[in-house]
């Protein structure tokens, strides 16, 4: 199965997924940080940070 190209693009994609994740979360705080500034995002930073 190594030789298998479904496979490779399967592995390839992993990376993509995980690096749209990243801008999504990014993007997200940015757009929360210029909304209602930085004081509570820093709040709900914490607020998360408490719930995991």
């Amino acid at each position: 199965m190594r030789g298998d190209p479904r496979h490779l693009a399967g592995m390839a994609r992993i990376p993509l997924l995980i690096w749209g994740a990243g801008l999504t979360a990014v993007v997200f705080a940015a757009a929360l940080w210029a909304a209602y500034g930085p004081l509570v995002f820093v709040n709900a930073l914490n607020a998360a940070w408490t719930c995991f």
